[in-house]
């Protein structure tokens, strides 16, 4: 019971499909954002929100994959 709920919960909260769209989602919002600025400072004020969502995203997502790689920097480390 619990593997058969496991593997959708995974991919809906690690999977690649959830990935995009969350990314995606940022990137359009990043791209809306910056578009009505004149100014590069304007730009930097309004970009820095979305990009620290996005880099936010990308640790969430790479979590699994950071996580097996501390596991096996402990088996290597013994």
């Amino acid at each position: 019971m619990f593997a058969k709920l496991t593997g959708p919960l995974y991919q809906i909260f690690f999977g690649k499909a959830s990935m995009a769209v969350f990314v995606g989602k940022n990137l359009v919002g990043l791209a809306f954002s910056v578009s009505g600025c004149e100014t590069v400072e304007a730009m930097a004020c309004h970009a820095s929100p979305w990009l620290a969502v996005i880099s936010a995203d990308l640790v969430w997502y790479n979590m699994p994959t950071l996580l097996r790689l501390i596991r096996l920097e402990r088996v290597w480390s013994r």
